[in-house]
């Protein structure tokens, strides 16, 4: 079970998230640090906290720094098989940082959304995840969805491994490879981007470094032409509890 960039996982665990990310837009460059907690509280039950830290370099403004909005989100586990796993999520993000220069905004926003996993067999697994975000105050709200395909590189030993063992306790064995191809479409159904479509794409890959840490890095191109993204990378590190 790999966390995927964008695609918040159905399933249930206690990791910590830091990311790096850096993106080169049409407007200027974007800088962010964001930390996320994911804490299951039970199999079915489990709540994530973000918090991103925003550098903003626009062409034609100042350089602005600060805190982005809090966000929190309970996740129910609705379905568990052994190959399919289905949740509902409800991110609430709260107007509690910086409001210069778009940093953040001042309102709160709700997305509830869907989040799926199947291992395809073969050491492939797939993630996707389909949701509304609806801003309170100024009435807009975007669809978006997310799919990813995730491939690990697994030698003859982790093979022999149980389905049970592997999934379900940390994320990859140690010394073990994934290679992550990601997906993200977001479309406009009401405000100022009524009717835009914006899809992105990730090549990312992860490393288990431990049995309690990941590596991941990934790169990130845009697909359609209303884009506003040239490019970007992230580079992180996810510890399991």
């Amino acid at each position: 079970m790999i966390h995927s960039f964008r695609v918040e996982p159905a399933f249930t665990r206690r990791d910590l998230l830091i990311d790096y990310g850096f993106r080169n837009e049409a407007e200027g460059n974007e800088q962010e640090i964001e930390v996320e907690l994911e804490w299951a509280l039970t199999r079915r039950l489990g709540i994530i906290l973000e918090v991103p830290y925003v550098s903003l370099d626009p062409d034609d403004a100042g350089k602005a720094d600060g805190f982005g909005n809090f966000a929190i989100s309970p996740r129910v586990l609705l379905a568990e098989y052994e190959r399919f796993l289905l949740a509902f999520g409800l991110e609430i993000e709260s107007p509690t940082g910086s409001r210069s220069s778009g940093i953040a905004e001042n309102e709160v926003a709700l997305a509830p959304s869907l989040s799926a996993w199947a291992d395809l067999g073969g050491w492939w697994a797939a993630n996707a995840q389909s949701g509304v975000e609806y801003t309170c105050e100024s009435d807009q709200s975007e669809l978006f969805v997310r799919a990813s395909l995730i491939h690990t590189f697994a030698p003859d030993r982790a093979s022999r491994d149980s389905h049970a063992e592997h999934a379900h306790a940390h994320g990859l064995h140690p010394g073990l490879f994934s290679l992550v191809l990601e997906i993200d479409t977001t479309v406009g159904l009401s405000g100022d981007d009524d009717g835009d479509t914006e899809v992105e794409g990730i090549i990312g890959a992860y490393y288990g470094f431990s049995e309690k840490l990941d590596l991941r890095i990934a790169y990130q191109f845009p697909f359609s032409h209303s884009e506003q993204l040239n490019s970007g990378a992230v580079a992180g590190l996810i510890h399991h509890f």
